[in-house]
């Protein structure tokens, strides 16, 4: 289908991962670490994107790494 794979909006208090065949919904606090994400280029590092504290950017990635929205890389997850 036309049109980005994936994409970010807001409704209300909750963030919008739009997938595709899906839609992920976060609290809105996440927007700023899911648009930075969204807008990263290869391998990163999780704690070098602002907008989330240590243990919030865990839980985000963990739950994209289970819908199978990211892969981790051969060190893992960090």
């Amino acid at each position: 289908a036309p049109g980005p794979l994936l994409a970010l909006s807001r409704q209300g208090d909750r963030s919008l991962l739009f997938l595709g065949d899906r839609t992920l919904s976060l609290p809105d606090e996440a927007h700023p670490f899911l648009a930075a994400l969204l807008r990263t280029e290869g391998p990163f590092e999780r704690a070098a994107l602002p907008g989330l504290d240590d243990d919030s950017s865990r839980v985000v990635i963990h739950r994209l790494l289970d819908e199978g929205v990211l892969v981790a890389g051969p060190d893992g997850a960090r």
